[in-house]
């Protein structure tokens, strides 16, 4: 384990610690510059390599000394960081180890302040787009905007698999592309292409009657009336229920359907905006409650419409007022109050000045949104030291995270026996200097590493930790 003596030096007084963890907390502690950490290349163990290649301030020199390490796990490291990527793509995207190209080619979600769809040079993309690899090509396929070249080479790409992912993600693709896609042999590809673009005129009525498409060309393509009436007649209710989400559908066929006996199609039709709003009431009476019926044209209307649904008689639109951004006050404190758990729920994850009340409301009923809800910067004192005293693990875990717990609080967390909860609060910077050294010494690695990640940790005490190594 690297266990070592050290002597007393500075702040930090250190009697035996895991040298590898204490590495590894610090490689990824994100308030130390790069150029501290500087010595922690030349370790002895790859876990703090892999650790140094996932931050986002590597010089150019780091990334190209790290992506020739012998080490898979470091390279895989290297080229999911958009920092490794951009610095070091030449010298991966050849790399005998398949799942280093796969993460080089999926190198495109949000890190740090690098914004989604963060773009590998063309170059990389091309070479990758020939991988010999098919699932380094998909995860290719999956970027919204890739290079034009590239693009057409995933879209002729022998597997069918690539097809279907790059005709569902490339948003611009161009028509004589799109085109291909559906004409395109294998029914997925169809379907795919479906989802994101409205196919040519002339196509329109071989997808319709093919079984294949008919359920999604029926929610895409432009209705005229004989089509319309025969979609939502069909015996199929997949295919009613996708007529039902077209934006086209005729308004006496979006009052009929919501007559019908499926209660999936039912429900596509309570959710319309241009369904009557008694002939929705009626509707919603008839079919279950699902907590993810959202009115989802509502989340982006204009303010004034999005208020007028602060009392709506209907939860799924009042759903989709709590998860729009920037409400006043007033609008905000209703719907805090709201009968209903997922208001309340999608507003405490929306809004940062929620009413503290809410949070009783909502964290027991919580699955994972509990891990953020825990640090939104309304919740309670009260209810997080309460939390933080519970004999559930989650409460617990989820208060030792939270930087808004008190101090006192998370050093007793820092002292509890079970090392899932030590790690939880050993990284929070509300827990006190004295206590994260004293977690320098812990008995469980995990605790050490997370110690050593404290963005509290001064400089100095760094340094010393890695005098010491």
């Amino acid at each position: 384990m690297g266990m070592r003596p050290v002597r007393e030096r500075g702040t930090l007084s250190v009697v035996a610690f895991d040298l590898t963890a204490v590495r590894r907390g610090l490689a990824e502690n994100p308030a130390l510059p790069f150029d501290l950490l500087r010595p922690l290349l030349d370790a002895p163990d790859r876990v703090t390599w892999a650790a140094l290649a996932g931050r986002s301030d590597l010089t150019r020199a780091a990334v190209r000394r790290l992506a020739t390490t012998d080490s898979p796990a470091v390279r895989i490291a290297l080229a999911r960081n958009p920092v490794g990527a951009a610095h070091g793509w030449d010298l991966l995207v050849d790399d005998a180890d398949v799942d280093v190209r796969t993460a080089l080619a999926d190198n495109h979600w949000r890190h740090g302040d690098i914004p989604r769809d963060f773009p590998l040079p063309e170059p990389a993309q091309v070479r990758l787009a020939d991988d010999p690899a098919g699932r380094v090509r998909r995860m290719m396929a999956f970027r919204r905007d890739p290079a034009p070249a590239v693009g057409r080479r995933l879209a002729a790409d022998p597997s069918a698999d690539v097809r279907c992912e790059v005709a569902r993600h490339w948003r611009r693709a161009p028509a004589d592309v799109a085109r291909t896609w559906f004409t395109d042999p294998d029914p997925g590809v169809r379907r795919a292409a479906l989802f994101r673009h409205l196919p040519p005129a002339e196509l329109v009525a071989g997808l319709l009657a093919d079984p294949e498409t008919r359920a999604e060309a029926a929610g895409r393509v432009r209705l005229v009336p004989d089509t319309a009436e025969d979609l939502a007649s069909d015996p199929d209710p997949e295919v009613r229920w996708a007529v039902a989400r077209n934006p086209t559908l005729p308004a006496p066929l979006v009052v009929r359907l919501a007559d019908d006996p499926d209660p999936e199609v039912r429900a596509e039709i309570m959710l319309r905006r241009d369904l009557p709003d008694d002939v929705r009431a009626r509707v919603a009476a008839s079919v279950e409650p699902q907590d993810y019926h959202v009115a989802g044209w509502l989340v982006d209307a204009a303010l004034d419409v999005r208020l007028a649904h602060v009392d709506s008689p209907f939860a799924f639109c009042r759903r989709a007022v709590a998860s729009s951004k920037c409400l006043p006050a007033p609008a905000i404190a209703r719907l805090a109050t709201d009968e209903d758990f997922s208001v309340r729920l999608l507003l405490a994850e929306n809004h940062p000045e929620v009413p503290g009340a809410v949070f009783a409301t909502v964290l027991p009923r919580t699955g994972h949104a509990a891990w953020l809800l825990g640090s939104h910067p309304s919740i309670p004192t009260d209810l997080l030291v309460a939390m933080a005293g519970s004999d559930d693990e989650r409460d617990r875990n989820v208060a030792a995270i939270s930087p808004h717990l008190p101090a006192p609080n998370a050093v007793d967390l820092a002292e509890h026996r079970v090392a899932t909860t030590r790690r939880c609060v050993a990284a929070n910077v509300a827990l006190p200097l004295s206590a994260i050294l004293r977690l320098l010494h812990d008995p469980d690695s995990g605790v050490v590493t997370a110690a050593a990640s404290n963005p509290r940790l001064p400089p100095t005490a760094a340094r010393d930790l890695l005098a010491a190594g």
